[in-house]
C-alpha cells in the first residue's frame, strides 16, 4: 500500500468583490455586441431572421387592422349609421386609397349625407370603372 500523499493546500484566492448594479447592468446591455463579435455570422442570421420575424408580424398587423375597420365600416353602412362609418372608411383609405369595396362604401356614405360630388369623384377612383356592377348601382 502506498502512502497518501500530503494534501495539497490551495492557494487562498480572495473572492472577486462584487459588482456595482450599474455596472452589472452595462454588463448585460453590452453582451449581445460581444456576442456579434465572437460570432458575426451567426450574429447576422439572428437579426435577419428578427427583421424578416417583424416585417412579416408588421404586415400581418396591418391585415387585420384594415380588415377590422372595413368590417366594422360594412356594419356601420349596412345599418345606415353613415357618420359612424365614415372615421373607419378614412382609416381604410389612409392604408389603401383605391380599393375599390372601400371606394363604393365611402362613395355610399357622402352620397347619402348630400356629398355628390365627392361621390362621384371617388366612384372615379374605382379600377374597374363602370364595368362594376357596385359602382353602376351607386350612380
Amino acid at each position: 500500500m502506498t502512502p497518501a500523499a500530503p494534501p495539497t493546500a490551495e492557494p487562498s484566492v480572495p473572492p472577486a468583490p462584487a459588482a456595482s448594479a450599474p455596472a452589472r447592468v452595462l454588463r448585460r446591455l453590452g453582451a449581445p455586441l460581444r456576442y456579434a463579435r465572437r460570432r458575426p455570422r451567426r450574429a447576422l442570421l439572428v437579426a435577419a431572421v428578427g427583421l424578416l420575424f417583424t416585417a412579416a408580424a408588421a404586415g400581418v398587423g396591418t391585415w387585420v387592422w384594415f380588415d377590422h375597420h372595413l368590417a366594422v365600416a360594412r356594419r356601420e353602412v349596412a345599418a345606415g349609421h353613415n357618420a359612424a362609418a365614415h372615421p373607419h372608411l378614412e382609416a381604410c383609405r389612409g392604408l389603401y386609397p383605391d380599393h375599390p369595396e372601400v371606394l363604393v362604401l365611402a362613395a355610399r356614405v357622402a352620397r347619402r349625407s348630400g356629398v355628390t360630388d365627392e361621390a362621384e369623384l371617388l366612384l372615379a377612383r374605382h379600377p374597374r370603372g363602370d364595368a362594376d356592377d357596385a359602382v353602376v348601382l351607386e350612380r
